[in-house]
């Protein structure tokens, strides 16, 4: 009976969530305890009501207890989903907190390069063209050191593809971009654009962080548009060869999702992801179509 109503759950719900073995032990326990005392009514009692209304009970509380199981599994699943739904929302979120960063960060350095250029004017002035020279270049190098090192016009692009070049070029990994942008403006929401793209440069660095050989860390960044769609595609070489798409990161339950998160994205604006991996290398691409902007 047991089997017969596993059978039954796995058909009409089909729910595959795993629960750790000891659930299963225990829950095995109840209608082996069950055989246990139906066998013992069997040989010391009289086969009256008494007797078959006690094998009813113990049919009805086996499957009382498999409906209350089924139910325990249920919210676990929901509790689980909930879990890694809400660590992917503050990984995406701090994604996006990067995109405020980088225009407040631009806001910072037109203010304060105007008051270089202020000092430099009177130094050039009082003749002083060593000290003005001097501070150009110092100025000029905190700029660089702060300012986007991509720069398209679209500002989630440029600050997440920036911060990927910032860790990339912190882990020995040589990356080349090509980016190439019909217009600055794309028609994706800009939270669903951190959530595709962050997770695509996520993946590639974190996988190019396990190769041993120096001279294979390498991303090739691609992302282009047409006044119609995005195309994002991202390579990248990997350690071992790829068999099944699962995290290998620390934390797999907020960055095993990433893929279903970008697949996600694909199916909200009718676009598509492909996956391709031989020779150690992943390739990584995704059209997303501009959503109509009625306005």
């Amino acid at each position: 009976m047991f089997a017969v109503i596993q059978i039954i759950r796995l058909f009409a719900k089909r729910r595959t969530f795993p629960l750790q073995h000891r659930y299963y032990i225990l829950f095995l326990i109840v209608p082996i305890i069950s055989l246990y005392q139906v066998n013992v009514l069997s040989v010391y009692s009289e086969k009256n009501m008494y007797y078959f209304g006690s094998i009813i009970s113990f049919i009805f509380l086996n499957v009382f207890i498999i409906y209350i199981f089924d139910n325990i599994i249920e919210k676990f699943q929901l509790m689980h989903e909930n879990a890694q739904l809400q660590h992917q929302m503050d990984y995406q979120d701090a994604n996006y907190e990067k995109t405020v960063y980088s225009f407040k960060n631009m806001k910072r350095i037109i203010h304060d390069t105007h008051q270089q250029f202020l000092y430099i004017e009177e130094c050039i002035k009082r003749n002083e063209l060593a000290e003005a020279s001097e501070h150009i270049k110092v100025t000029l190098n905190k700029i660089e050191g702060a300012y986007q090192r991509v720069n398209t016009g679209n500002l989630v692009i440029d600050a997440l593809v920036t911060n990927s070049l910032n860790i990339a070029q912190a882990n020995g990994i040589k990356v080349d971009t090509q980016l190439n942008l019909y217009s600055q403006k794309v028609n994706i929401e800009r939270y669903d654009l951190c959530v595709a793209l962050g997770n695509m440069l996520d993946n590639a660095i974190e996988a190019s962080k396990k190769v041993k050989i120096a001279d294979d860390r390498y991303i090739l960044i691609k992302i282009h548009s047409n006044e119609s769609a995005l195309f994002i595609h991202i390579l990248n070489h990997v350690e071992n060869e790829v068999a099944h798409l699962h995290s290998q990161k620390s934390n797999p339950d907020v960055h095993g999702i990433g893929l279903t998160n970008i697949s996600r994205i694909c199916d909200k604006y009718g676009g598509n992801m492909t996956i391709e991996t031989k020779n150690k290398v992943f390739d990584n691409m995704v059209l997303l179509p501009f959503y109509k902007d009625n306005s």
